[in-house]
């Protein structure tokens, strides 16, 4: 991929206007068309689908020594070896994030909702990644898409306590580990959540 400073024509894949025809060609019609980069763009697809379409476009793009951009989905930039990912305001500020450092220790990670039976709800895992140097801690006032704060704290390694405040009364689901918890919180109302994500409801 040439440098940034270099790059002039910006394009964009977006399954939107797909119509059954395969991603991988419409990267090599923009590669052939003069992309300097290509951004996947996939709003209603599930996570899972856009992992597949990033995996069959990269060989096209790296053959052109174009860079990808993955919308949206870090995860999946970082996991395919994308060379870039487009955060947005709900990726990012919304989710409570005020510098990019962040980005590359998460302790709060909102999950996409497209392509699910109930898209309203919100899915917040809880330390997905908690960087070995930080065993002991807490946070306050996180935010997180679907208009939640979440403070949390933490011992040795393993969440003790997590508070939910809902801003606007949309339902989510809660993951810490291998544990899941489904919550409907009033808006203005708040969840207390222990290590084991068992909750103290104050509606």
């Amino acid at each position: 991929m040439k440098p940034l400073a270099d790059c002039r024509l910006y394009a964009f894949i977006d399954t939107a206007y797909f119509h059954g025809r395969a991603p991988e060609v419409f990267a090599q019609q923009l590669c052939d068309g003069g992309a300097d980069l290509i951004q996947l763009r996939a709003k209603k697809s599930p996570p899972d689908e856009i992992r597949r379409m990033a995996e069959k476009i990269l060989p096209v793009t790296r053959r052109a020594n174009v860079g990808l951009v993955i919308n949206d989905h870090l995860d999946i930039a970082r996991e395919t070896g994308a060379e870039l990912c487009h955060l947005g305001q709900e990726d990012f500020f919304d989710a409570g994030h005020t510098h990019t450092s962040e980005l590359r220790t998460p302790i709060l990670r909102p999950e996409a909702t497209e392509g699910r039976p109930n898209p309203e709800l919100r899915i917040l895992e809880l330390l997905p990644a908690l960087p070995k140097a930080w065993p002991d801690g807490s946070v306050k006032g996180l935010r997180a898409r679907g208009g939640f704060e979440v403070d949390m704290a933490w011992t040795d390694g393993n969440l003790t306590s997590a508070t939910l405040h809902s801003l606007l009364g949309n339902p989510c689901r809660v993951r810490y580990g291998e544990k899941t918890v489904e919550l409907n919180i009033k808006s203005g109302g708040t969840v207390h959540l222990d290590g084991n994500l068992q909750s103290n409801h104050k509606p």
